[in-house]
């Protein structure tokens, strides 16, 4: 299986489960953002889905460091109890949601259009970004060529607060070793 972000990497089957809950992720959040950018919202939603969204999107950022060892392992707890409460807020939103047949209840409501439009890197960007960010491949197994880009994308998770102190002294000791 390859990684979700495009980057080409091969993901060893340990983390499987990590890669197909960065999908999962991606999507609510390519839902919310188009929500964001197309539908009007009064001043308390906006506040709300906005915390919604910067949640869901520190989440996808720490399982995508996970997935590509900038972080040992990302307890699942954090992206679940993100994908509950995502869930739990558009299932009575007719803009989000489609009927999803019997069993399964309402779904979200997102046209190939809109997945095609998907940033796999910062999904919560996907309609609301002047421009996609790109994504940096520069071999085929999909390792970044420039260990000074990784270390700066390492500070830059610290910065954001998505990697502690010590899990960046960790990522940073790995990648100048």
């Amino acid at each position: 299986m390859e990684c979700y972000c495009g980057c080409g990497r091969r993901v060893s089957r340990r983390l499987t489960d990590t890669n197909l809950r960065i999908g999962e992720v991606a999507l609510e959040l390519l839902a919310w953002d188009k929500r964001r950018a197309m539908s009007p919202m009064d001043p308390a939603d906006f506040v709300e889905t906005e915390r919604l969204i910067d949640r869901g999107a520190n989440s996808h950022r720490r399982l995508l460091a996970a997935l590509h060892a900038e972080v040992d392992e990302v307890s699942p707890v954090e992206s679940e109890e993100w994908l509950v409460e995502s869930r739990a807020r558009w299932k009575d939103r007719e803009e989000m949601t489609e009927r999803g047949g019997f069993l399964r209840g309402r779904k979200l409501k997102l046209t190939k259009d809109d997945l095609a439009r998907i940033d796999r890197v910062h999904p919560e960007h996907s309609f609301s970004a002047s421009s996609p960010v790109p994504v940096e491949v520069s071999s085929a197994r999909g390792e970044a060529a420039d260990p000074a880009g990784q270390l700066q994308r390492l500070r830059s998770l610290r910065a954001e607060g998505i990697l502690t102190e010590d899990e960046f002294r960790a990522a940073e000791a790995r990648l100048l070793d």
